[in-house]
């Protein structure tokens, strides 16, 4: 987007050791979350454009590995005819 070019659809992940609870519900300006920019710009924004947000909350050394590992086993399974 910065580049100039419109993104929909596009999914996004933010790794992190805060937990946010429920990242996908709506909080008001009163909660702090609100205005934790990962939340907003990784997590939120994407849906306003048909896009999904993720958020992985732990160490980095356990969560990255396992995505990792998931989207190894998902894709073998597609290849296979699995899914």
């Amino acid at each position: 987007r910065n580049l100039g070019y419109p993104t929909f659809n596009i999914t996004t992940a933010n790794f992190d050791i805060i937990d946010l609870g429920d990242y996908r519900s709506r909080i008001g300006y009163d909660d702090p979350h609100y205005y934790y920019r990962p939340r907003k710009n990784i997590v939120n924004r994407p849906t306003s454009t048909g896009g999904k947000g993720w958020h992985f909350c732990g160490d980095h050394k356990v969560t990255i590995p396992n995505l990792y590992r998931k989207l190894i086993k998902k894709l073998s399974e597609v290849e296979k005819g699995i899914e």
